[in-house]
C-alpha cells in the first residue's frame, strides 16, 4: 500500500470522528444492528467503524488498510457499477455511504440502487447534499435529482436530509435514528 494512500486514509478516518461526520457515522452504526451486513464501496475504514461483516470496494488497497486496522470481515474487490457478486437477500443490512456522487452516470446510480435492494433486506445510502462542495464529486444532488435517480416507487423508500447529508433508505421506520441525539465522545 502506498504511503500517500495510508496518509490519506488516516486523515479521512480522523475527520470522521469530528464535527458533521460523527452524526452520520452514529446513524449508520445504529442502522447496522443485524448481521450479516455489508458496506458497499467501503473505502478503507467504514467497515471497521460500522462493524459490518462484509465489505466491497474497487481497490484492493482497502483490504490492506482494513486488515491493518484489525477488521475481521470478508472483503471482495468489485466494480460497484456492475452487478454485484452476492446472492439475492444475502445480507440483512447494507450500507453505501458516500459512493453514488462519485459514479459516472445516472444509469450507474440506478443500477447500484437496484443491486443494493437485490442483495439486502434493509439498506441505507448516504450522499452529501448539493451544498457540500468536493471536487471529486460528479453529482451534487437536490431532493428532486435524487427522486430522478432512485429506481423505485416513492412509497418504497424515504429520503431524509440531516445536516449536509441525504439518507435514502427502504427502512420506513428509520425515523428514530434521524431524530436521535448523540453526545460527542
Amino acid at each position: 500500500m502506498s504511503d500517500d494512500c495510508v496518509t490519506r486514509n488516516n486523515e479521512l478516518m480522523g475527520a470522521f470522528h469530528e464535527g458533521m461526520f460523527i452524526e452520520r457515522i452514529n446513524i449508520l452504526k445504529d442502522f447496522v444492528n443485524e448481521h450479516p451486513s455489508i458496506d458497499l464501496g467501503c473505502g478503507a475504514f467504514m467497515p471497521k467503524l460500522l462493524g459490518t461483516t462484509h465489505a466491497c470496494d474497487d481497490s484492493a488497497l482497502a483490504m490492506g488498510f482494513l486488515t491493518q486496522r484489525g477488521w475481521k470481515g470478508k472483503f471482495k474487490q468489485v466494480d460497484i457499477s456492475k452487478p454485484l457478486p452476492y446472492s439475492d437477500k444475502q445480507f440483512k443490512v447494507a450500507v453505501c455511504s458516500e459512493v453514488i456522487e462519485h459514479l459516472d452516470t445516472e444509469e450507474e446510480i440506478r443500477g447500484l440502487f437496484k443491486e443494493i435492494d437485490r442483495i439486502s433486506n434493509r439498506w441505507i445510502v448516504t450522499t452529501p447534499s448539493a451544498f457540500f462542495d468536493d471536487p471529486d464529486h460528479k453529482f451534487y444532488f437536490s431532493p428532486n435529482q435524487l427522486f430522478e435517480v432512485i429506481p423505485f416507487e416513492r412509497d418504497k423508500f424515504i429520503i431524509y436530509r440531516k445536516g449536509v447529508y441525504y439518507y435514502i433508505t427502504n427502512d420506513l421506520n428509520v425515523s428514530k435514528l434521524m431524530n436521535k441525539k448523540w453526545k460527542k465522545k
